[in-house]
């Protein structure tokens, strides 16, 4: 078992050479000086050559080196993530401070780092969630089996459509399909996949983006890929289209992708959100648009209604 010690150690053994006395815990028998400085076994610190040590019993209530301080920065930091979520538009640091009832220091300082690592995205009127915890979400519904719970609503819109059958979910700025169904000569097939296409330019992606503006700013940043010479590359035309998504609840592709190829699709809605979507496409020439789209919302509304209890 790891313990946590509290170490004092008086001048000249100070890491700056100062003779400020300096103090600091180090889990697994070590000590370290408080600001730089490398950790030393406590054996050595003991030797009596060496400066004049005192080691306090082990902390109290803190098993295994575990510092109480680190939950409670983690708690700070779910407080302001689930403001934010719950918040209509970017966020200021003053409002976050009032509405989680932190200091404005302890909020700038936590925001930073979690925009640093991707959680939080900083825009000039305040900040918004950050991509990274959507990639998050994506995983985490993967370890829910999300492909398992969708796979009988898949099969049973393939079976009403005999259209090529896929879910996915948005990975960053791109789609990531787990799954498809279709027919592969007479025998009907069902498989995982793992392919990633940039978002802007599919069905699929588009129902995601229409529910995800950092995504849609992070791909617009990025510059709108080109596939085919049908694909969205202006930023304004890409904002109407998703804005009638949101209308529709569904969103609509022809040959943006692979010419000669459309595509329909209708996001997966849990707590107003997009978690993932369910798409059919079909050949261009044949694809009716209209009928594909109304068979496939009222598909994905009900597997909305079957995930929400995850």
């Amino acid at each position: 078992m790891s313990v946590a010690f509290r170490v004092k150690i008086s001048a000249p053994f100070a890491a700056d050479g100062e003779g400020r006395r300096r103090e600091r815990q180090e889990p697994g028998g070590g000590c370290r000086l408080r600001g730089r400085g490398p950790s030393f076994p406590l054996q050595l610190l003991r030797q009596p050559m060496g400066p004049r040590v005192q080691c306090a019993v082990p902390s109290s209530g803190t098993p295994d080196g575990y510092d109480s301080r680190v939950t409670t920065s983690l708690a700070k930091g779910r407080q302001i993530l689930e403001f934010i979520a719950v918040t209509d538009g970017p966020v200021t640091v003053r409002e976050l401070a009032r509405g989680t009832g932190l200091p404005k220091s302890t909020v700038h300082r936590l925001a930073t780092e979690l925009q640093g690592w991707g959680a939080l995205e900083a825009e000039p009127d305040g900040y918004r969630l950050g991509l990274r915890l959507f990639e998050l979400g994506g995983v985490a519904l993967r370890q829910h089996r999300l492909e398992d719970i969708a796979r009988p609503y898949m099969e049973e819109l393939f079976d009403a459509t005999q259209r090529l059958t896929q879910l996915g979910i948005l990975l960053g700025t791109d789609v990531m399909y787990l799954g498809r169904v279709g027919r592969q000569g007479h025998q009907r097939v069902a498989s995982p996949v793992a392919g990633r296409i940039p978002a802007t330019c599919t069905a699929l992606g588009k129902s995601l983006l229409a529910y995800n503006r950092a995504a849609v700013a992070e791909a617009i940043r990025a510059g709108l890929v080109r596939r085919t010479r049908h694909s969205i590359t202006d930023a304004h035309v890409l904002g109407t289209q998703l804005e009638q998504v949101r209308k529709d609840g569904f969103a609509i592709e022809r040959e943006e992708v692979r010419l000669g190829l459309a595509c329909v699709a209708s996001p997966i809605m849990i707590n107003k959100r997009a978690v993932a979507a369910l798409s059919l496409t079909g050949p261009t020439e044949s694809f009716d648009s209209r009928h594909a789209a109304s068979a496939v919302r009222g598909v994905a509304r009900r597997l909305s209604r079957a995930l929400a209890p995850i």
